[in-house]
C-alpha cells in the first residue's frame, strides 16, 4: 500500500525536470555592430598595411595632426589600398584621433 502511495510522489517530483529537459541553447555571443566591425578591420588593416616597421608609415600616426596628414595622403591615393580599405582605415583614424 505504501508503494502505491510512494510511487506517484516520486514521479511527480521528477516530472518537472524531466519535462523541462530538452535542448539547452548556448548563451548568445554578442555580435559586433557594423561600426565596431569596421573599426576593428580598419585598425587591423592600418597596422598591417601602413604602420608596420616595413610599411610606408613605420610606427603610424602618433597624434591628431599626423593622422590628419595621413588621411590626406590616403585620399590622394599615395598608398595601394582598395576603396573599402581606405574607408575603413580613415574611419579608424577619425575615431582614434577624434578628427
Amino acid at each position: 500500500m505504501t508503494r502505491l502511495f510512494f510511487f506517484p510522489l516520486v514521479l511527480a517530483a521528477f516530472a518537472g525536470p524531466v519535462l523541462a529537459s530538452g535542448t539547452v541553447s548556448q548563451p548568445s555571443i554578442p555580435r559586433a555592430t557594423p561600426a565596431q566591425d569596421s573599426h576593428e578591420r580598419g585598425r587591423a588593416e592600418y597596422t598591417r598595411k601602413l604602420a608596420c616597421s616595413d610599411c610606408p608609415v613605420p610606427g603610424g600616426a602618433t597624434d591628431a595632426a599626423t593622422a590628419k596628414q595621413l588621411v590626406m595622403r590616403i585620399d590622394g591615393g599615395e598608398f595601394e589600398l582598395s576603396r573599402g580599405e581606405r574607408r575603413r582605415i580613415k574611419a579608424f583614424l577619425n575615431q582614434r584621433f577624434a578628427l
